[in-house]
């Protein structure tokens, strides 16, 4: 009797033993697991950043083929109002700026500013008699980099994504959206978005993501109506600042 004791004794420990044993590499092979999700996790967080994350004052389209620098994009201050405004050209030490021409009208004094807090005098070239389209012009530094390529808004299609950038209430802003409509059965044509404008982003541009092309610029927004902010396209855009001034060269 006492010797199977002893033997049913030594069964159970052998058996006691196992099963530590099991637990004990159960438990490494958990923590290793979770060290290796977490080495991958921080790996991929690094990775993603250096491919996907464009660098301050930049926009990456889609695809990452294109980058378009919000350094081209200036406020636009006169004694009554606050815009924005885009570089077109820059020639020598002279920007030229598109922008809606409600924000320069009946202005004495424009001056122009960056993110950097640079600011520049600017005058007016020329300006639609009968549109919100105006061409201003500043002598400072400009870069021929941050000058932003006039596209095609004649393929502009609803869904279109696009960028907005500008200085509602005087504060630098990117948002984003789609091409809600496209309105050609008015004069103007609008392009109807979703992407957030306020006041003060009238002038400023709306980039198409896909090719980082200017393909419209904020005129308005419809008060009581949420979501609904308008652009002209940068075709009339250009179509009208031809009209005021044929000889004016842009990009």
């Amino acid at each position: 009797m006492v010797i199977n004791y002893v033997k049913h004794f030594r069964e159970d420990n052998d058996k006691a033993k196992k099963r530590a044993d099991r637990i004990r590499k159960l438990g490494w092979s958990l923590w290793v697991l979770i060290l290796l999700v977490m080495i991958f996790t921080i790996i991929n967080f690094f990775v993603g950043l250096s491919v996907s994350t464009p660098s301050a004052g930049e926009t990456q389209a889609a695809g990452g083929q294109s980058r378009v620098s919000y350094q081209g994009i200036w406020r636009v201050d006169t004694e009554n109002k606050t815009g924005s405004c885009f570089l077109a050209r820059c020639s020598g030490d002279t920007g030229v700026f598109i922008t809606a021409k409600h924000v320069i009208e009946n202005a004495t004094q424009i001056s122009i500013k960056d993110q950097e807090g640079d600011a520049y005098s600017a005058s007016v070239v020329c300006k639609s008699d009968s549109e919100d389209v105006a061409v201003i012009s500043a002598e400072g530094t400009f870069d021929q980099s941050s000058v932003l390529k006039l596209g095609e808004s004649s393929s502009l299609k609803i869904q279109d994504n696009i960028v907005v950038v500008g200085w509602p209430q005087g504060i630098f802003s990117v948002t984003e959206g789609t091409v809600s409509n496209i309105i050609t059965d008015n004069d103007p044509p609008y392009v109807m978005t979703d992407a957030v404008i306020n006041p003060g982003n009238s002038g400023g541009p709306a980039i198409r993501k896909d090719d980082g092309t200017v393909v419209g610029m904020v005129v308005s927004t419809l008060n009581g109506a949420q979501g609904m902010h308008f652009l002209i396209p940068i075709d009339f855009v250009k179509s009208k600042i031809h009209q005021a001034s044929p000889d004016l060269s842009l990009n």
